[in-house]
């Protein structure tokens, strides 16, 4: 997995992060493939995220201990779903920075 070191972080204010216009306009640089995902509700919020990203060609990348939900079921379901449905690659943040370094 080749990754790009890159330094924007975009916040969020609805379900997924508006993926369609912020992502699209700061990310459609040359070499960006990946996005890596983290935060809170991997079964909803992450989920919804990661299926804009998806749709718009990227690939989707989640930071296991990066993600969470209220529940371990609610967070086992939402990594199943990302990896089953979107093709999601899951690595931890230690093995995410092992792989820039």
């Amino acid at each position: 997995m080749e990754l790009i070191l890159s330094r924007k972080i975009i916040g969020k204010t609805i379900i997924n992060s508006d993926i369609l216009t912020v992502l699209e306009l700061l990310l459609r640089e040359p070499g960006i493939e990946n996005v890596v995902m983290t935060g809170l509700h991997t079964h909803m919020c992450v989920r919804h995220t990661s299926a804009d990203a998806y749709c718009l060609g990227y690939n989707v990348i989640v930071a296991s201990d990066a993600t969470d939900s209220f529940t371990e079921q609610d967070y086992v379901y939402g990594i199943d779903y990302l990896k089953t449905v979107y093709g999601a690659k899951v690595f931890t943040v230690d093995e995410l920075l092992a792989e820039i370094e």
